[in-house]
Parts: structure tokens; C-alpha cells; sequence
């Protein structure tokens, strides 16, 4: 859907304001969450979130009523020749490692959190997606004015410095890596996939969401194994300097490898 609705030239604005719609609920969750589980109890949070979850899904039987017909000419929507593309394999290991990242953070910040007795650390993820959604509501529509690879490498070694700052595991370094971080995710992932647009320009979009998609996926099914195993073999202050570390690399051989369009 997002290959037929976001048009090319607002493509890096659009994509952040769906991704934005995706974050917001990361600013009051937490709060309901906890809410529910002390007044009820956990079994009746999980219920209430299947719940809200099987709702939504009845939303997929109207989305045909807003997309447009595209227009574009038809062409092989095959993936392989995207994967083994050179121009598109910086950014698409800077896709994977940048999640890999963030699914390691979601899954063990918690119990590293637990561990160090750090109070209230949810509001890390409050402060996270204010601001993420904050920047890409105000610079969004800039973000298709100006060199695409820049904004990423920038916000690739922001997200690193927020995570580098986490890995210190107190609560106000928690809140800092919150804002530094937000800020570095909502302009890679908002214009990550309309970089890959762009260097695929003659390749069906939905060829590239899927490549895209499936290099998103694969580090949520990957990231919490291959991080909860170097947190067990060292320590969960180890285990986010070993992600700030892996992106600063796939930073660089981003830079070095892509090119503008």
C-alpha cells in the first residue's frame, strides 16, 4: 500500500508520517500498560491487546477504498536481482543492522532495566517516540529537499551515539539516549526505503518494499537471538556497545559504498 499511495516526490515527508502513526502509541502504552497490570492484572492486559489487535485487523477489509491506481509501467517484481544488487546492499545491511539493534533494545532493556534497578525506565520509550514523531512532523517535509545519503549517514551515527549513551543504564542516560536516538531513527527510517526507491528507479516499488521489508523482518527474527547471546556471554551494558558499535560500521561502509541519486 505504501508503494501505491506515497508519491515519489514527497515520498521521504509520507513515509515518515505512516511510520509516525506506527511510533505514537509508544508515548502513552507504557503508562496504560502499567496501568492495567497493577489495577487488573497481566493476563487481562494481554486480552485487552488481542482484543484491540483482532479489531484492527477488520481495517484491512477498507484500505482498497484508498489506494489509487497505479500507473506505472508493469515490470518483474522478482527481488533477487534488488538482493544482489551492489547499490542496494549498503542500505539494506544498514536496514537490518539498525533493527537488529532497535528489537535487542525493545527485548532486553527491560530486564537490563530490572537488573540495575533503574525506576520507571518505560519512560524511555515515551521520550523515544516524542521525539521521533516531534522531528518528523516539523522536518519532514524537508527531508525530500536534501541529499538523502547525508541524512542518512548523519542519523546513522545519531542512533549509534543514543544507543552508546544507553549502555551506561541509568535512569537519566535513559531519557538523553531517548531524544538522541528518536531523533536518529525518525530520519533513517523515514528516508531508508525512499533512498532504495531511488536508486531502484526502474524497478517496480513493490519489489523494493518487500526487499525492504524482508531486511526489516529478518533482523527482528535475528536481533534478540544473536544480542541475548553476546549479553549472556558479557553483560547488557556490552551488549548496547556492541550495537552502537555495529551500526557505526554499517554507517561507514554505507558511506562509503552508496552513491547519490
Amino acid at each position: 500500500m505504501v508503494s501505491l499511495i506515497i508519491p515519489a516526490g514527497r515520498s521521504g515527508e509520507l513515509f515518515g508520517i505512516y511510520t509516525t502513526v506506527f511510533i505514537f502509541p509508544l508515548l502513552f502504552s507504557p503508562f496504560l500498560g502499567s496501568y492495567i497490570t497493577n489495577r487488573l492484572s497481566f493476563s487481562i492486559l494481554t486480552k485487552i491487546s488481542g482484543g484491540v489487535i483482532t479489531a484492527s485487523a477488520i481495517l484491512v477489509f477498507f484500505i482498497d477504498k484508498f489506494a489509487r491506481q497505479d500507473k506505472r509501467k508493469k515490470g518483474d517484481i522478482s527481488i533477487r536481482p534488488i538482493l544482489k544488487d551492489r547499490k542496494t546492499l549498503a542500505p539494506l545491511l544498514l536496514i537490518f543492522f539498525i533493527i537488529t539493534c532497535d528489537a535487542g533494545l525493545v527485548v532486553f532493556l527491560p530486564i537490563a532495566a530490572g537488573k540495575y534497578n533503574i525506576p520507571n525506565f518505560t519512560l524511555y520509550f515515551s521520550v523515544f517516540a516524542l521525539s521521533t514523531i516531534t522531528l518528523r512532523l516539523s522536518l519532514g517535509k524537508k527531508f525530500d529537499l536534501h541529499s538523502r545519503k547525508k541524512l542518512i549517514t548523519i542519523s546513522s551515527f545519531t542512533i549509534a551515539a543514543g544507543i552508546f549513551i544507553l549502555s551506561r543504564l541509568t535512569f537519566p542516560a535513559l531519557i538523553i539516549a531517548g531524544l538522541i536516538y528518536g531523533a536518529g531513527y525518525a530520519v533513517a527510517d523515514s528516508n531508508l526505503l525512499p533512498y532504495i526507491f531511488d536508486q531502484l528507479s526502474d524497478t517496480p516499488k513493490e519489489a523494493a518494499v518487500t526487499t525492504y521489508s524482508i531486511a526489516f523482518d529478518s533482523a527482528y527474527l535475528a536481533g534478540p537471538v544473536f544480542l541475548g547471546s553476546i549479553a549472556e556471554m558479557t553483560s547488557y551494558p556490552d551488549l548496547f556497545l556492541f550495537a552502537a558499535a555495529l551500526i557505526t560500521a554499517a554507517g561507514i561502509l554505507f558511506i562509503f559504498t552508496s552513491r547519490e541519486v
